[in-house]
């Protein structure tokens, strides 16, 4: 490989390829933070990690492009990730293209219900007056995403409350229970950080 093979900017493919990737190496790294006698539960906390990373990547790409190219950069990266996600939990000896095919859909339904979730959220982070990050509460991405890997290890099952995640309604002192606790909410809002600044490289992306 030559010097300048270095110095030549990467092609869009190159930057999706990249992208998609470090998404799925970070939730299969992430989801080996829960790995317990039941191995499942690790790649449910890595499968909420991917659908959270897919909602912020589509909060940088309107942002950044005309929202006319916003559904083919994020069905690029969504696919890519679902894809290189999936494929490392299913058993080799099933792992055929009807089996991948059902996982990736299973999973692209599952990113549309909690985008749905997100996107009513008024803030990612919540943020104070003074710009300084905050305990996440009800109503911010980061609170919402907390509950889901709370449910995903078993401690909880509801499934009722959205209104509550997007802030639209009152935490009761008796819904409390089923909510993970301050110093939790703490921890996955600096984890969240720390993955969302690696979300930069899409707008790498070019488009004439």
């Amino acid at each position: 490989m030559g010097l300048f093979s270095f110095l030549k900017k990467k092609s869009n493919e190159e930057i999706f390829d990249s992208i998609n990737w470090n998404i799925a190496r970070s939730c299969i790294r992430y989801s080996e933070n829960f790995k317990c006698d039941n191995q499942n539960l690790g790649v449910f906390a890595g499968e909420e990690l991917v659908y959270l990373l897919l909602h912020l990547s589509d909060r940088i790409i309107q942002n950044t492009f005309d929202l006319s190219k916003r559904d083919e950069i994020f069905e690029k990266i969504t696919v890519g990730v679902i894809y290189n996600y999936s494929i490392v939990f299913i058993k080799k000896e099933n792992r055929n293209k009807e089996t991948i095919k059902q996982e990736m859909v299973k999973m692209w339904n599952k990113l549309q219900i909690r985008q749905d979730v997100y996107n009513e959220c008024a803030s990612i982070f919540g943020e104070s007056e003074n710009g300084s990050t905050l305990i996440p509460h009800a109503g911010t991405v980061i609170f919402a995403f907390s509950f889901y890997i709370y449910k995903s290890q078993g401690r909880t099952n509801r499934d009722d409350i959205d209104e509550i995640l997007t802030g639209e309604v009152d935490i009761s002192d008796e819904d409390l229970k089923y909510f993970p606790d301050p110093p939790e909410l703490l921890e996955r809002s600096i984890e969240v950080a720390t993955f969302f600044k690696s979300l930069e490289e899409i707008k790498k992306l070019k488009f004439t």
